[in-house]
């Protein structure tokens, strides 16, 4: 993979005759990247145009308008106020291409079978967790990524001693990974924190005195790993999913992490 090399040089100066201000002056105007703006012609002319693209190499910045006219001017030419949303615009850019480079490797940590206290349903736990690389090929730094990191897995839930609501279908452990910036041409390689997936089973013997099964049977609930997605966000929208397999990218998932389920009463099974 060849590297980008370079660095973004920002000269502030003021141009007499073209300025550029924000269209809608909200309380987050600087976050909202995607409002049209004020363009104002060197004959006076105004037009309001969002951004549609923005050159580093040559240093130009192209807008359009709403009847598809386009307008352009020098980045260096432009208040400092706006170059800082045309970078905000930018960095999103880049992290929703191939520039920012995703790649990742599944690992799978250590398993092991144990008892629910003062319970005789059964927990097998299956640990997993990934090294994730992240490259900016791009030649802007990239600022305030935040990463959800969540894996999916299959439920499926029989209902039974300890069970009685049984569910199924896709879920997912998930949490947020810390906030990073990466700078021009960095890659960074970061070690995800183990999640772990778990099935509860009730062994309990549900025989009568008379060997005669009661009808009532054992509850059981499994965690089957179904794939991983990383989502990628910045000023908390969100600007790209990278999944496997790409079909769990349509869901939606809280990135708070979720704790372990509380000891349960006796024979109850964790929902």
């Amino acid at each position: 993979m060849t590297m980008k090399k370079g660095s973004l040089a920002v000269a502030v100066l003021f141009s007499q005759f073209f300025c550029i201000s924000v269209f809608s002056q909200g309380t987050n105007a600087a976050f909202d990247v995607d409002a049209p703006m004020v363009f104002t012609k060197p004959d006076g002319t105004e037009v309001s145009a969002r951004i549609d693209k923005y050159s580093t190499s040559s240093g130009m910045v192209r807008a359009r308008t709403e009847d598809g006219e386009y307008v352009e001017k020098k980045f260096d030419q432009i208040l400092p106020h706006n170059q800082a949303i045309i970078l905000e615009w930018k960095m999103n850019q880049i992290v929703q291409s191939s520039a920012l480079d995703v790649t990742y490797v599944r690992k799978k940590g250590g398993g092991d079978t144990s008892y629910l206290q003062g319970t005789d349903i059964k927990v097998d736990k299956n640990t997993y967790y990934y090294e994730l690389t992240i490259e900016n090929e791009s030649d802007l730094p990239i600022k305030g990524l935040k990463v959800g990191y969540a894996i999916a897995y299959k439920r499926d839930q029989r209902a039974g001693l300890g069970l009685q609501d049984p569910k199924s279908g896709l879920g997912f452990h998930a949490m947020a990974l810390p906030v990073m910036d990466i700078a021009a041409g960095e890659k960074k390689v970061v070690v995800t924190p183990p999640i772990t997936l778990k099935n509860y089973e009730n062994v309990v013997d549900n025989s009568d005195d008379d060997g005669d099964d009661d009808g009532i049977g054992g509850g059981r609930s499994t965690e089957q790993y179904a794939g991983v997605l990383f989502r990628f966000i910045r000023n908390g929208v969100k600007l790209r999913d990278v999944a496997s397999p790409p079909s769990i990218a349509s869901r939606e998932f809280d990135l708070e992490n979720i704790p372990d389920s509380a000891t349960p009463a006796p024979n109850v099974i964790p929902q």
